[in-house]
């Protein structure tokens, strides 16, 4: 088959080796051209100035003219090639040539068809000037890990595929490398990681002494400060969503952070000296600020690379961002909005997000129920094995606002964002909701589905009950539970008028047990339940004393702090062997 010029540039490298090894030159000129930017680049790191550069990147490819018949295996081709670079480059400064003799006729076609361009800008940027510098003094067996990871943006795994060696040896190359680009060369880490690797695009200018950089923001904070606020967000960035945007935390001169489905917002006291947004990884920057001392300052800077760098004293800190137009945005419609207290909104999700359903196929159940009446305002969570139920008082509100849910995800932020708030304002526009206390914002969807009727399955007319001591109750049935079977958690309450006796069977003949005594009891029985299920409900009682109300073996138990009405905790019993 006869190939024109056009139609070189649809083959793959497969195909072009094995029209190079039949001495096609043209063929070798697309493939020459497809991976010129990248030994470029390593070449520029293992070089000492740019002459010697370009005289060793065009002895590579002489090299690789002159040797590729011999490649067997051409899915190598990448490593082969790398290893002729560094073959180059070490041979030309072991025996100091300075001077080649004349180019084969295929280069000279190599370099007609180059992309000439971007090889000059690359070679006017000061990247080169301030990392080859530190790079070219590096040990040979980190240098390849350097090139690959700060200029080629190679990850960990590719890193470690690419020289056939394991991750961890990579991971332990790289920390050496840290230590001395730091110490010995004044370069910081990940001051000189590249963005793309196309060639079209000038390589971004690496954190330098002698590089002064045009930054877009920058920010002055105090360390706690600062830190506190991304502890509240933590829990927003994590969990199991394996989109990178979802682990970032949004850093706005005004706002703080987004998620797809939750946003939460925290303000931060600092000084603004230049305006701007980033978007950086959240434990990062968690990690990064904990190591720093409280008393000094902390500068925050941005470049147009979207990256952030961090200033404490005379410690430098680079971590590589994400541009903030891959985040969403939170609504910005205003509902209706009325008031509830901080102390009151804390204590709901305290007492009842624990009962909340975590099964994908239940999402009703996957959140906590506000049900605002006209005498009193209801707070549930119920997984259908189980319901936490908070009674408050009514909220004030100038129309009457409907019953809605909250999904467990943002649920679980309330207590963190609004851990000091005394009040906080509540907007509900369509499906949305916001909570905010004018310094921390989180907005979420509200799970469109309707709420289970819970009052139904709440008993009325109990006569039956056992006071008991909640801490006593809780630490035996935390300890039996421990030893019971691990697929069901079953534990036997005997409930008598002098105590209660604990129990679970461990094996066909062997059985653990403990006895608690009652403070009063008006009937005896005996119940199965899930130990995690009862421990739940007691460790979230927080009088001395705990009331459990019973009828039957297989009807609902309540379980009640004794003298408070005002919260109740229901556990569906197991049926017994």
């Amino acid at each position: 088959m006869r190939y024109t010029s056009s139609m070189y540039t649809d083959l793959t490298d497969e195909e072009l080796i094995e029209l190079t090894q039949d001495g096609n030159e043209i063929a070798f000129g697309q493939l020459a051209s497809r991976h010129s930017f990248r030994i470029w680049q390593l070449v520029v790191l293992n070089s000492r100035q740019t002459r010697d550069a370009e005289e060793i990147f065009q002895d590579i490819w002489i090299a690789v003219w002159e040797n590729i018949g011999g490649l067997r295996k051409v899915s190598s081709f990448g490593a082969w090639l790398q290893k002729i670079a560094y073959t180059a480059c070490r041979r030309y400064y072991t025996t100091k040539r300075h001077a080649r003799g004349e180019i084969l006729q295929s280069a000279d076609q190599l370099f007609e068809t180059m992309d000439q361009d971007a090889f000059a800008r690359f070679r006017e940027t000061e990247l080169q000037e301030a990392v080859t510098e530190a790079v070219h003094h590096l040990p040979e067996k980190v240098r390849s890990v350097a090139v690959l990871y700060y200029l080629e943006r190679s990850t960990v795994k590719e890193i470690a595929e690419e020289l056939n060696l394991a991750v961890g040896t990579i991971k332990t190359r790289l920390r050496e490398i840290r230590t001395r680009l730091r110490t010995e060369f004044g370069v910081e880490e990940a001051k000189s990681r590249r963005t793309p690797k196309a060639p079209e695009q000038e390589a971004p200018k690496p954190a330098s002494s002698k590089i002064k950089e045009a930054f877009e923001m920058e920010l002055t904070f105090e360390r706690d400060n600062i830190l506190r606020a991304l502890q509240g967000l933590q829990n927003v960035t994590t969990g199991q969503d394996v989109r990178p945007i979802l682990s970032n935390v949004l850093i706005r001169t005004e706002e703080g952070a987004i998620n797809l489905e939750v946003s939460v917002r925290m303000k931060v006291e600092g000084t603004v000296k230049t305006k701007g947004t980033l978007t950086v990884p959240a434990q990062k920057l968690i990690d990064t600020l904990k190591t720093l001392p409280a008393d000094t300052p902390i500068d925050l800077v941005t470049a147009a690379n979207d990256t952030a760098e961090i200033r404490c004293g005379e410690g430098i800190y680079k971590i590589t961002g994400m541009s903030d137009k891959t985040v969403s945005q939170p609504f910005a419609d205003e509902g209706e909005t009325f008031a509830m207290r901080g102390e009151m909104l804390r204590d709901a999700v305290r007492k009842t997000q624990f009962a909340a359903s975590t099964e994908s196929t239940r999402l009703f159940l996957n959140g906590v129920y506000f049900n605002f009446l006209e005498d009193r305002t209801e707070v549930a969570a119920t997984d259908g094995k189980r319901l936490a139920l908070a009674y408050y008082d009514p909220l004030k509100q100038k129309r009457k606002t409907h019953g809605f849910i909250v999904p467990l995800k943002a649920v679980r932020e309330i207590p963190s964002a609004f851990r000091e708030s005394v009040e906080v304002d509540i907007s509900v526009f369509g499906n949305q909701i916001r909570f905010t206390d004018g310094n921390a914002t989180l907005t979420t969807e509200l799970v469109e589905r309707e709420y289970p009727n819970y009052q139904r399955i709440i008993p009325k007319d109990y006569e039956s009950r056992t006071i008991v001591s909640t801490a006593e109750l809780l630490r035996v049935t935390q300890h039996i539970g421990q030893l019971s079977n691990t697929k069901e958690h079953k534990i036997r309450l005997e409930i008598d008028t002098e105590r209660i006796r604990v129990s679970t069977k461990t094996s066909e003949s062997e059985e653990a047990h403990e006895t608690v005594p009652v403070e009063s009891g008006t009937e005896c029985i005996l119940i199965g339940f899930d130990a995690r299920l009862l421990t739940d409900a007691l460790a979230h009682i927080e009088t001395e004393f705990v009331s459990i109300e019973f009828s039957r073996e297989l009807n609902p138990v309540l379980i009640k702090p004794t003298g408070d009405d005002r919260y109740i905790s229901l556990i569906m019993p197991m049926l017994l062997d």
